[in-house]
């Protein structure tokens, strides 16, 4: 009798370090592979990730004349390189608020459409990059919500935002959530340099 609860105990033990050392090998590149389902809410100047906040500070704003877009390189305060890019026509809507959705065509970006084509966030489990969606092969998720401020502010924030770990082959996608504000007394267009600034509050 002894010897069976011995070997019961036995492979019951076995197991469990078994299942402990697989767990402790765990390569997964995606903290939320289980559930995809949402990404916290992101308060203003922040970018959110499944793992972490990201605190945004500064933003590179440019007017890409040919194609009629305004760029925003937006940076966190870390020094590594967190944050994003974002692209949507020039101008702004003129309505107070907009929804945008995500761009059909590169060549060709509409009004009320957007493009996010890189973003990092360099504290979280690797990969740190992450890409449009499979560029236009796969649909990327998400919308772009706009709102001019009473303040000469205007606010830009994301709703579950999917993006890729690859911009031709994805094997992996996340969802980030970022809110910005920045005023529109930083206006690029007719500097080919562009501008620089700090975000603010809304």
């Amino acid at each position: 009798m002894k010897s069976i609860v011995y070997k019961i105990v036995s492979i019951a033990l076995l197991s469990l370090l078994l299942s402990l050392s697989a767990c402790k090998d765990d390569n997964s590149t995606d903290p939320n592979d289980g559930d995809k389902s949402s990404t916290a809410l992101a308060a203003n100047n922040t970018l959110v990730s499944p793992e972490n906040t990201y605190s945004l500070v500064d933003i590179n704003l440019f007017h890409q004349n040919f194609i009629n877009q305004l760029w925003f390189f937006v940076k966190s305060d870390d020094n590594n390189n967190n944050g994003f890019t974002l692209k949507v026509k020039y101008p702004l809507p003129t309505d107070k608020t907009a929804e945008m959705n995500y761009i059909t065509s590169i060549i060709d970006m509409k009004e009320l459409e957007f493009e996010v084509s890189e973003l990092n966030s360099n504290k979280d489990t690797a990969p740190n990059r992450w890409y449009t969606a499979g560029g236009l092969a796969i649909t990327t998720k998400g919308k772009l919500y706009f709102k001019k401020n009473d303040n000469n502010t205007v606010t830009f924030w994301t709703n579950n935002l999917e993006l890729s770990d690859d911009n031709v082959s994805p094997t992996k996608t996340r969802k980030f959530n970022f809110k910005f504000t920045y005023s529109l007394d930083l206006d690029a267009v007719g500097k080919p340099n562009g501008v620089q600034g700090k975000l603010t509050n809304e």
